[in-house]
């Protein structure tokens, strides 16, 4: 616990669920990460990569700002504040946490970054635009051999995945790692490709859900297959779904991807609202008095 003259910062409790869900659920869209780790793995950090801990920063008695912190160092907020989110992020540096990116609103990235005794050694600073598409701002693209992705589809998802990893962060995760987490897409019907002859050439998925939303994400084409409709093809397939189910969609992007962004507003989309993303080099932790924690 670490009490401030104008709050309290404390790592939430599996009984503050509810308030958390409360206050990440005022923007679903922009906290639909937050609230899928909630859904998923609740607040409790039981060790594994993908869980974490969550810091909530309280005001008068009321939950009004979040930090997560995963256990790969991956770090997201929902930031009420900008002075109460960084904050939060100094606590959890003070504590130790694992740190390889932060995610989350502009402002608050820009505060880190300022931060004369950050002692982050930031690699990438990625402008990130958040859109969304509603069923009546939709325009269907015919998806002629778009599909939804199959067991068979597997290897050549996996190297549309790696292309994409290193397009974005110049390495990729673990092949086989990268294998086990595109099958359980395929088996749960949450991936569509687009075939030429006997290789998949272009895919998208939906990695992450909650009540009512799903976030579109892992679109990728193969370079020389680029121009052609493919990508449009898969992400119409996808949304098509999701509104059947009656969902909205999603996702991030680029902000000035400009050939990514032509496409998705080719669909419907608009835009929602701006997020930035600070990768390091490296896990970092905190080395008190140096950093943030001053």
């Amino acid at each position: 616990m670490f009490s401030k003259r104008k709050g309290e910062i404390r790592i939430l409790s599996p009984w503050e669920e509810s308030a958390a869900r409360i206050l990440l659920e005022e923007d679903p869209i922009k906290n639909i990460w937050l609230i899928y780790c909630i859904k998923k793995y609740g607040l409790l950090n039981l060790g594994l990569p993908e869980h974490g801990t969550f810091y909530g920063y309280f005001k008068h008695d009321s939950l009004s700002s979040i930090l997560y912190c995963n256990n790969l160092g991956f770090w997201r907020f929902h930031a009420g504040d900008v002075e109460e989110t960084v904050s939060l992020i100094r606590q959890a540096r003070s504590d130790g946490q694992p740190l390889a990116s932060i995610t989350g609103d502009p402002m608050v990235i820009d505060q880190i970054i300022l931060e004369k005794r950050s002692n982050l050694n930031v690699g990438i600073v990625e402008y990130e635009v958040i859109l969304k598409l509603q069923y009546e701002d939709y325009v269907p693209y015919p998806v002629e051999n778009a599909r939804i992705a199959e067991e068979r589809d597997i290897d050549d998802m996996v190297e549309l995945e790696i292309g994409l990893q290193m397009h974005l962060l110049g390495r990729s995760a673990d092949r086989e790692f990268l294998r086990q987490h595109i099958l359980q897409l395929v088996k749960s019907g949450r991936a569509a490709v687009y075939s030429v002859g006997s290789r998949v050439v272009s895919k998208a998925e939906f990695e992450v859900e909650i009540e009512g939303l799903s976030q579109m994400s892992g679109v990728f084409t193969q370079p020389e297959y680029r121009n052609q409709g493919y990508a449009l093809a898969t992400c119409s397939l996808l949304c098509s779904l999701a509104f059947e189910e009656n969902r909205m969609v999603c996702l991030e992007t680029q902000r000035y991807n400009r050939q990514a962004l032509s496409l998705y507003k080719k669909l419907g989309f608009r835009r929602h609202s701006y997020t930035t993303i600070l990768r390091l080099n490296g896990i970092q932790k905190a080395n008190p008095p140096h950093d943030l924690v001053k």
